[in-house]
């Protein structure tokens, strides 16, 4: 679609019903204004333009933490920036925790997405690690990740 940035919604209960009615995942950000790698991952991640086309098949919600402090405790979310990749029915996928780059992030929205949505992100960029992946003929093996192996901010309590 040539977007060359990411429309969030800031509202996760819309979020989650967009997503229901787009049969769609969700990419929920939370970050906090306070938090430096949420600023690096907001402006160098999230404008990378293979991030851009693959949360082009997303419903994608941006969480305010300061803001929204209830919703980080409902998704026990503490440090950030944190992904959370949801499927339509509100069923957790992956989480992240902590500095986050497009190469972190790419392989997660992509296992997130069915065979047909894949085939939808049609960017360069974004096709070349797509094909790699789907020419093996099968998904990646989800990533787990230790996040006290990554820098981010957490909160004090």
């Amino acid at each position: 679609s040539g977007q060359t940035s990411i429309s969030f919604v800031d509202d996760c209960d819309a979020g989650r019903r967009l997503a229901e009615a787009a049969d769609k995942p969700l990419l929920v950000v939370f970050r906090a204004d306070w938090c430096r790698w949420s600023a690096a991952f907001s402006q160098q991640t999230l404008t990378d333009p293979a991030i851009v086309a693959l949360a082009d098949r997303f419903v994608c919600v941006q969480v305010d933490a300061d803001r929204h402090s209830k919703i980080c405790q409902r998704y026990a979310v503490s440090q950030f920036p944190t992904v959370l990749i949801l499927d339509a029915d509100n069923n957790e996928l992956s989480r992240r925790s902590g500095h986050t780059l497009a190469t972190d992030l790419k392989p997660l929205l992509r296992q997130a997405l069915s065979p047909r949505q894949l085939a939808a992100v049609e960017t360069p960029q974004a096709t070349e690690s797509v094909t790699a992946t789907t020419d093996a003929g099968n998904q990646p093996a989800p990533v787990q990740l230790q996040t006290a192996d990554m820098p981010g901010d957490e909160i004090s309590r």
